[in-house]
């Protein structure tokens, strides 16, 4: 009887533990000129559980573009690696725009509204080569800023020798939360348990960070 208590103490924590620690991540984004007016967008994302692809959807709005993209979770299973590629059409060129990538979770049907993890990455057309998270000098890869306390309570420091003009926070469904002039920290005492993003923005660049609010 002992054994079989153990059992099932050691299969709800297991259960509990997976059921928190789905996440899915970017780890790399790399864009490719394949026309006047087109791009293809790779993008490299990391699940720490068992899952797949459902669908994307693609928005332009002058010269910022917003691919996103849903994926379906599970409780259990091993890491899983998604590598997609997305051609997106440019209105335009030569100008200077925006991709934004997108992630979202699901566990039944795509809504948009649990979103994961996001990057931002600026570029002109036309251009040569490969552009990527990894190479492109304004990179979104997490090293020029850090955060701390990260779970946060109330006050959110930010560490970067970079120069913002904006900071931005929004929530798991990408509804903007608080605003400000840059600064290096920012009240979330108001904000509700959960996952946050934080939007450093200046005229020439975007980074997004994601953070926690845990009281």
């Amino acid at each position: 009887m002992k054994k079989l208590y153990t059992f099932c103490f050691l299969f709800c924590f297991f259960l509990s533990f997976s059921q928190n620690a789905e996440y899915l991540g970017i780890s790399d984004l790399s864009l490719a000129q394949i026309g006047e007016h087109q791009i293809k967008a790779n993008l490299k994302v990391t699940g720490s559980t068992a899952g797949e692809y459902l669908t994307n959807k693609i928005e332009t709005s002058g010269s910022q573009i917003t691919l996103s993209l849903c994926y379906k979770v599970t409780d259990f299973g091993a890491m899983t690696y998604y590598d997609h590629d997305f051609n997106i059409g440019i209105p335009t060129v030569p100008s200077n725009y925006n991709l934004k990538v997108n992630v979202y979770q699901t566990e039944v049907v795509c809504d948009y509204k649990k979103l994961e993890d996001s990057v931002n990455l600026n570029f002109s057309m036309p251009f040569s080569g490969t552009i990527s998270l990894k190479t492109f000098e304004n990179d979104f890869n997490n090293k020029s800023v850090s955060l701390f306390p990260n779970p946060v309570k109330d006050i959110l420091n930010f560490k970067t020798d970079v120069k913002f003009d904006e900071v931005n926070v929004y929530d798991a469904s990408g509804r903007l939360v608080l605003t400000s002039l840059f600064k290096p920290e920012i009240n979330v005492s108001n904000l509700k348990n959960g996952n946050y993003f934080l939007e450093l923005k200046s005229k020439d660049k975007i980074i997004t960070k994601k953070f926690v609010v845990k009281k």
